[in-house]
């Protein structure tokens, strides 16, 4: 299960450009998630400025902006946040949660409630270390996922 959800923390994440004003822009082969719908579970606290919002398709890649913005944050320091929803391998959506801390560490929120073959909960854990994009971020060093 472990193995599992490390795969999927790398295929949501590189989000949209970094911005205050207004919504990341949304590639052809993603579309936006509402930024008003509800959570059932609380996200660390918000942060500003935001890398954006997104709902990845099966195979899909984050743009390009997306991780330019993510590693902007982490090497200035700059706290931001991101969300992305992508498809597990049998094509559940999972949404994580991204908060990257002015220290480094990036505090990841996996809810994988919709996944039937996953865990069915909602866990959060914090990673480090390089981020590399092979298809989205995926960090060299994370903490045990601790149920939310």
């Amino acid at each position: 299960m472990w193995r599992r959800q490390t795969t999927l923390l790398a295929l949501p994440l590189a989000l949209a450009a970094c911005g205050t004003a207004g919504p990341a822009p949304v590639p052809p082969d993603s579309a936006p998630v509402p930024s008003d719908s509800p959570l059932a579970y609380a996200t660390p606290s918000p942060v500003r400025p935001d890398c954006g919002v997104w709902t990845l398709a099966q195979g899909r890649r984050l743009p390009a902006e997306a991780a330019d913005c993510f590693d902007d944050a982490l090497r200035d320091g700059q706290e931001v946040r991101m969300r992305v929803t992508a498809p597990s391998l049998e094509g559940d959506p999972i949404t994580n949660d991204y908060v990257v801390r002015g220290d480094g560490r990036v505090e990841v929120t996996v809810d994988a409630r919709r996944d039937r073959y996953g865990s069915g909960r909602v866990e959060r854990m914090v990673c480090s270390g390089p981020v590399t994009y092979a298809p989205a971020p995926a960090f060299t060093t994370c903490s045990t996922p601790t149920p939310v």
